[in-house]
């Protein structure tokens, strides 16, 4: 379920490794196909791929900034919002 995915796509955030954050990027890519306004999938998908950006993937910052902004469009007073 969504909260499974969840919950493996952050283990592989947290691991922090490339290749982890990859698997985490795709584990939420997936999730967010079935759920696209998911403010917790939208934050760690935003968080991960500001990993990647920071690992040299510069095709990245356009993802992370592009979630980011829909998180704040989507919940603008809550917190976790302005740190994605």
């Amino acid at each position: 379920g969504l909260g499974d995915d969840y919950l493996r796509a952050r283990a592989m955030y947290e691991r922090g490794d490339l290749q982890s954050v990859q698997q985490g990027v795709q584990m939420l890519e997936r999730a967010l196909t079935r759920t696209p306004g998911d403010p917790r999938l939208l934050m760690y998908f935003a968080l991960a791929q500001s990993r990647l950006w920071f690992y040299g993937d510069s095709d990245a910052a356009a993802h992370a900034i592009a979630a980011a902004e829909r998180l704040v469009a989507l919940q603008p007073r809550r917190a976790e919002s302005h740190l994605a």
